[in-house]
């Protein structure tokens, strides 16, 4: 593992993906799904990244080849500043993370066995609460 990836938090794998995709500094990176709460939506790859960049910039990326783009495809955008991010208390294999802005909310299912993942979901968390 690089000095790079060290100070950067999620899993190993994760890591190497959102650098490699985003091309920038990477603060954070973790695996997020789309929820089966809500309704399927076409546009959303079944498996994202959410990755905090180093500028306070929040991006979700597709991770794996769907309908309408290849891993790799920016999906979203926003500035730390503008969103409210809140993981859910709950229990199983994933807690829902909710992703508001002031025109829109997206639910996620954010996997929580791995302690890499967990650190990496609380940092975005509380890089959000701090904006």
């Amino acid at each position: 593992m690089t000095r790079r990836q060290a100070s950067t938090l999620g899993t190993r794998r994760m890591v190497r993906l959102a650098q490699r995709w985003v091309e920038a500094d990477v603060r954070a990176a973790a695996l997020v799904r789309c929820s089966d709460a809500a309704p399927r939506v076409v546009t959303l790859a079944p498996d994202m990244l959410l990755v905090l960049r180093k500028t306070d910039l929040l991006l979700l990326v597709a991770s794996v080849r769907w309908l309408l783009g290849a891993p790799g495809t920016r999906l979203e955008r926003w500035k730390l500043d503008a969103v409210d991010i809140e993981l859910e208390a709950g229990c199983g294999l994933a807690r829902p993370l909710r992703i508001a802005t002031e025109d829109e909310t997206l639910v996620l299912a954010a996997p929580w066995l791995r302690p890499r993942q967990r650190a990496a979901l609380a940092c975005i968390e509380g890089r959000s609460e701090a904006s």
